[in-house]
């Protein structure tokens, strides 16, 4: 009889995964990471500590990511110019009036919240200095949250080849960082692709209990930009580690789409992604860029402007912000559509026929389904819900909630 298709060995590495149990979990920045043979886990409060010591440095510089640009490396000339021309604010809008950034409150606004905790700096001037998707007419395509921690994405020391042996990956696992979590952080709705597309990207989605390279969150797909908040107790440089963890998982899931199609030469020391981080008076602007060296890739930090709030500079983040969403997103959307309508109509190939006599009939298994029988549901496509057909034995299947940060 004919054998059931197997998923081309090609392609496997990069399909979706199942969730184990310490996946199914918001870890805690503050409280000490799990072990490899913990068996329960519980979901807890986001917390910076553990991005402002020497164990982040290490695990970021270990898996190729760069916080420190190297001059060596530095994204070319041109595409330095379309980040200076990006942040010029050109994209056919204004910014709000009747605000507390108007011209004669800006510098009481920064000043009142010198000694105000986080969450008290985004609700004051959060949208004024990153605004949302709500702000642009682009929502059919766009797709954002708040402060939603990143369960979906499958983390950064199990890429594609993996960056170390699995001795050392153990070892590593003591430096392991949590989940991304960023105050707001943007990238691409289902609705931004045919249902041709998301038919050929269904084996790399995944569904609600798997893990993508490609999707954080069940609303965003190929995320590109974040931005995280500190108050003034907290160094800015904890807010560029987060990023740099953040959007090196961005930039991942960009290149293997395009290494899928052999085309992620075309990447290299390209800006794929942003990040904003800021207080309540200083404001940095980054961007993010791969340098690929055959199946080697790292990442590094390219910095775009930085500056303190007033009222000459109180409206540059929100500009740039809305010229991404406006200016570039457009075209990095049109990149990354061009990828996909590349990829085949199945990754599966024809196995062997295999034999009908009753000795190898009881002992032959189906082949394994490395996306967990997970498909799109077309009737809930609007909400960029997904759904799976895969149960993971003995595991609960329930997603980690949306956890409330502590601040």
């Amino acid at each position: 009889m004919p054998g059931i298709p197997k998923i081309d060995p090609f392609y496997a590495p990069y399909c979706a995964r199942p969730k184990g149990r310490l996946l199914l979990s918001t870890r805690s920045k503050q409280s000490p990471q799990p072990k490899l043979d913990d068996q329960e886990s519980s979901p807890q409060e986001k917390s910076p500590i553990i991005y402002d010591s020497d164990d982040c440095v290490r695990f970021l510089t270990k898996n190729r990511c760069f916080v420190i640009p190297k001059n060596s490396s530095e994204p070319t000339g041109a595409r330095r110019l379309a980040c200076r021309t990006l942040l010029k604010g050109d994209w056919g809008g204004n910014p709000p009036t009747g605000t507390v950034f108007d011209e004669d409150k800006v510098l009481q606004t920064v000043r009142w919240l010198c000694s105000k905790p986080e969450n008290a700096i985004i609700r004051a001037i959060g949208e004024l200095v990153v605004p949302s998707i709500n702000n642009s007419a682009r929502l059919d395509t766009l797709a954002g949250s708040m402060d939603e921690p990143w369960n979906d994405l499958i983390p950064l020391v199990e890429g594609v080849p993996p960056l170390q042996r699995h001795a050392d990956l153990v070892e590593e696992r003591k430096y392991y960082l949590p989940r991304p979590q960023p105050d707001c952080s943007v990238g691409f709705s289902s609705l931004a692709f045919t249902d041709e597309q998301l038919l050929k990207l269904e084996p790399f989605l995944g569904g609600m209990n798997s893990t993508s390279f490609f999707r954080p969150t069940a609303e965003i797909l190929f995320p590109f930009m974040v931005s995280e908040v500190k108050s003034k107790t907290t160094a800015l440089h904890v807010a560029e580690y987060q990023s740099m963890h953040s959007m090196a998982l961005c930039l991942r899931g960009t290149i293997y789409l395009f290494r899928l199609v052999k085309r992620e030469q075309e990447l290299d020391r390209m800006i794929l992604g942003f990040s904003i981080v800021h207080n309540s008076s200083d404001v940095r602007i980054y961007g993010y860029y791969p340098v690929i060296d055959g199946p080697k890739i790292s990442y590094h930090t390219h910095e775009i402007s930085s500056f303190r709030l007033n009222s000459e500079t109180r409206w540059n983040s929100y500009n740039f912000t809305m010229a991404i969403y406006h200016k570039w997103a457009p075209l990095h959307l049109d990149r990354i559509r061009s990828a996909v309508d590349q990829l085949p109509e199945s990754i599966r190939i024809a196995a062997p026929a295999q034999s009908q006599s009753a000795g190898d009939s009881s002992t032959s298994r189906p082949s394994l389904d490395l996306a967990g029988s997970a498909e799109w549901s077309p009737s809930r496509r609007g909400s960029a819900t997904v759904s799976s057909s895969y149960e993971s034995p003995g595991l609960n299947t329930t997603d980690g909630s949306r956890q409330k940060r502590k601040r």
